[in-house]
C-alpha cells in the first residue's frame, strides 16, 4: 500500500521532468502525448464557451491542442468545460 505522501511525491517528480520538457524539448514532450492520447480516433461531445458540440478527435495539434473534426472541418480546441467519448 502506497502512502499519499508517496504518490504525491512522484506525482511532483513527473511534473517536475515535464515542466522541464517544457522548455527543452517541447516536441519530444509532443510526441509522447500524441501516442498516449486515448481520445484520437473516438466521437466525442465537449463543451465549450457555453455550447454543447460533437466531432471526431483527429489528434494533437503543434501546440499542444486537440484536434477535432466537425461537419468535415478540423478545428481547434484549446479549452473546453468537458470532453466525454461518444456512445
Amino acid at each position: 500500500v502506497l502512502e499519499r505522501a508517496e504518490v504525491l511525491q512522484a506525482v511532483i517528480a513527473r511534473l517536475a521532468h515535464h515542466t522541464g520538457a517544457l522548455s527543452n524539448d517541447f516536441s519530444l514532450l509532443l510526441q509522447s502525448i500524441r501516442e498516449r492520447c486515448a481520445l484520437t480516433g473516438h466521437r466525442v461531445s465537449f463543451l465549450a464557451a457555453d455550447q454543447r458540440r460533437e466531432g471526431t478527435v483527429r489528434g494533437i495539434g503543434a501546440a499542444g491542442e486537440l484536434l477535432i473534426e466537425i461537419e468535415g472541418k478540423t478545428e481547434a480546441l484549446f479549452q473546453a468545460d468537458e470532453i466525454s467519448i461518444g456512445k
